[in-house]
């Protein structure tokens, strides 16, 4: 299994070795690749109400491949013409969760 974050990948170790298991040659510090972000799977956002200028909840979901790290983030951004309030309550399952 590769790490559970998108990061470059350092440390790798490659040797050839006779039968005898002595080596041959070595590189003991291969570059390995940059791994990329998973992709969420089944999200969704879902407003309370579909009525155009409407106050409502809105109830994102996702089903995460890695877990978030104690201070990692999920950022949701909403496309122009939606509008936060100053205050925002942030609920979830599964987890504390916080909001700004």
């Amino acid at each position: 299994r590769t790490p559970q974050s998108a990061s470059a990948t350092t440390g790798f170790s490659i040797a050839t070795q006779n039968a005898a298991g002595a080596v041959i040659d070595q590189d003991t510090d291969v570059d390995g690749p940059t791994l990329i972000p998973g992709v969420l799977k089944a999200a969704s956002v879902t407003p309370s109400s579909l009525v155009a200028g409407a106050t409502v909840n809105m109830a994102v979901s996702l089903t995460l491949r890695n877990p978030v790290a104690a201070d990692g983030v999920i950022q949701v951004q909403l496309p122009s013409g939606f509008t936060l309030p100053s205050s925002v309550s942030i609920t979830g399952a599964g987890g504390a969760v916080t909001g700004e």
